[in-house]
């Protein structure tokens, strides 16, 4: 049996900044696909703002091979302090979200509001359960 790593570089961090960022890394034997972990991290752009900073990793997601297609096992969201904000520093990881928060969320119908997403974790980590969606 052989088994080896293979690692894809990150697209979308400014090549100076790539150094040590992957896209994804797959573990395969006998040159099969068995499982993979892909990384996305926050963009140069500012796409995501209340994510994080350039370069922070915004979500990691484990993956098994299963036939002819990868099949998600889990997949967990982070969030990181910015910039003005006072209760922590830049880059600094401000939340973790486990496979089961991100699969609430999308269930909740949150995933694309990022706002209304972020309000509505706040209150579940607090015990209240309200939605406010005026913000």
């Amino acid at each position: 049996m052989y088994t080896k790593a293979a690692l894809f570089p990150a697209v979308g961090i400014a090549p100076r900044q790539r150094a040590g960022y992957f896209a994804s890394v797959a573990l395969l034997v006998d040159e099969n696909p068995v499982r993979r972990v892909r990384y996305d991290y926050v963009d140069s752009l500012g796409t995501y703002p209340l994510a994080g900073s350039a370069g922070d990793l915004r979500s990691a997601i484990l993956e098994q091979w299963e036939g002819s297609q990868w099949r998600v096992v889990r997949q967990d969201a982070y969030r990181y302090y910015v910039d003005g904000e006072s209760d922590g520093f830049v880059h600094g990881l401000k939340m973790v979200f486990s496979s089961q928060s991100v699969a609430a969320i999308r269930e909740a119908g949150l995933i694309h509001g990022v706002r209304r997403t972020i309000n509505w974790l706040r209150m579940q980590t607090t015990g209240i359960f309200s939605m406010r969606t005026n913000v």
